[in-house]
């Protein structure tokens, strides 16, 4: 009789595991849509408000308008009594650039992505805030060199007879010193840009002139005096 261990079936090999492949590559993280939904939103509200400043840099653009149309209104028989002003080019060519160099471009890239977007938004938020505060620092500074020239003079001492005057009087407003300076500071700010500079138009003054000329009412604004005062 032959052993029974003679007819077990010997046993099977198995098969070895499938070697797991690991990508070790960076993977972007998926951005959540309700997240990427809620920056568009907040772009859309900035390009929505970005208007505003369209707004501001066409009033300032309507500048030699305004003031030949003051100037033709004045020329009556009132001049007799107000005086007369000399044309003031370069201060308004000044204005005029400055609100050309400011940057109010709303387009961004086609490419939506998280990043993009918070940096465009960022971006539109920067000009709606800046602007007007840079517009009316121009105004400013034109508005206290007029006045500071006709403290000056040796007949007429009223600023109110140039029509330039007048006219910057009308678009500043009432304005308390704290907003002063915050429009004076944002103007000098945007006019130490080298690339800024550039698109300004200083006339017969350079940069450098016009920025001491900004610190200078700064000073003044920041410590007035009974003989010191814009």
């Amino acid at each position: 009789m032959k052993e029974k261990g003679f007819f077990t079936t010997p046993p099977q090999k198995m098969a070895a595991p499938q070697p797991v492949y690991i990508d070790h590559r960076r993977k972007r993280p998926q951005i959540p849509k309700h997240t990427l939904d809620k920056a568009l939103d907040g772009l859309s509200v900035s390009i929505e408000a970005s208007k505003s400043v369209t707004e501001v840099l066409t009033k300032a653009n309507s500048l030699p308008d305004a003031y030949q149309k003051r100037k033709t209104e004045t020329a009556s028989f009132l001049k007799y009594l107000v005086g007369t002003s000399a044309d003031r080019p370069e201060e308004i060519n000044f204005i005029i650039s400055v609100a050309v160099s400011i940057d109010s471009n709303t387009s961004f890239s086609s490419t939506l992505n998280l990043r993009n977007l918070t940096a465009q938004t960022k971006h539109l938020d920067d000009i709606i805030r800046d602007t007007p505060l840079i517009i009316d620092g121009a105004y400013l500074l034109v508005h206290h060199e007029i006045e500071t020239s006709y403290n000056q003079a040796w007949l007429s001492k009223d600023p109110r007879a140039s029509q330039l005057y007048v006219e910057l009087t009308e678009r500043l407003g009432e304005k308390s010193n704290q907003d002063k300076i915050a429009c004076l500071t944002a103007l000098q700010t945007h006019l130490q840009s080298k690339s800024i500079q550039e698109k300004v138009n200083f006339g017969s003054k350079s940069a450098e002139k016009m920025l001491s000329q900004l610190t200078t009412q700064l000073d003044l604004l920041a410590s007035p005096s009974p003989s010191k005062t814009m």
